[in-house]
């Protein structure tokens, strides 16, 4: 008995996803898994992924988020770890973000002044909520 794994990285491939994904799958002459590795696509890749995947139990979707810009903000006296999550102003409004590096003295040329202070520490709600909002992605 064959079996193969094909790993497939898309970015940005709405338009032609569904038909290099049929090509594959008639080309592959025994069983298989296909891993769809979306890095962070802006439009409806992803959304094409779990489509094929939900109908195709052979098909699986992998999806990475692009790293952002690091923001920098006043800890406002709080003692904040990298990897804790916490509740900042931006300019879309209150929004939930994780920590990437902890407490310390950044130079002021790499800085955006006037900075804006952290709101808060994240709560446990705060987490469901951004857990919920993940799901509608």
């Amino acid at each position: 008995m064959c079996m193969i794994s094909v790993v497939i990285p898309v970015l940005n491939e709405e338009k032609g996803i569904k038909v290099n994904v049929d090509t594959i799958i008639k080309n592959i002459p025994c069983d298989y898994e296909l891993i769809i590795v979306d890095d962070g696509s802006k439009d409806s890749t992803w959304s094409i992924i779990k489509e094929m995947s939900e109908k195709n139990k052979n098909i699986i979707g992998v999806r990475f988020k692009k790293p952002g810009k690091i923001y920098f903000f006043d800890p406002d006296g709080k003692n904040i770890k990298k990897g804790a999550f916490v509740i900042v102003e931006t300019s879309m409004g209150k929004e939930f973000g994780e920590v990437a590096i902890a407490n310390r003295f950044i130079p002021d040329e790499k800085l955006e002044k006037p900075l804006k202070k952290i709101i808060r520490i994240a709560t446990e709600k705060d987490k469901k909520q951004h857990e919920e909002n993940k799901k509608k992605e």
